[in-house]
């Protein structure tokens, strides 16, 4: 068994993420489609409504993960 590695804090900081290719709705939409199916009872959206509801809801999920990044790399 090998040891988990350990990183440092001084040694990641120096990276930075300066560009991000924005996502389109096909790879968000196969991006969702491959992540586990799992749910949490207290999960306020649950996994199966998601799924059901992702013609709907894929515009505004890759809006916000594409905001994200790009506010994110500003900083």
């Amino acid at each position: 068994m090998t040891a988990p590695m350990i990183v440092e804090p001084d040694e990641i900081s120096d990276a930075s993420f300066a560009y991000f290719k924005t996502l389109s709705y096909d790879e968000m939409y196969i991006l969702i489609k491959k992540t586990a199916k799992k749910s949490c009872p207290s999960d306020p959206m649950p996994t199966p409504l998601i799924l059901q509801l992702l013609d709907v809801l894929l515009p505004v999920i890759t809006a916000m993960i594409n905001l994200s990044l790009k506010n994110w790399s500003l900083c």
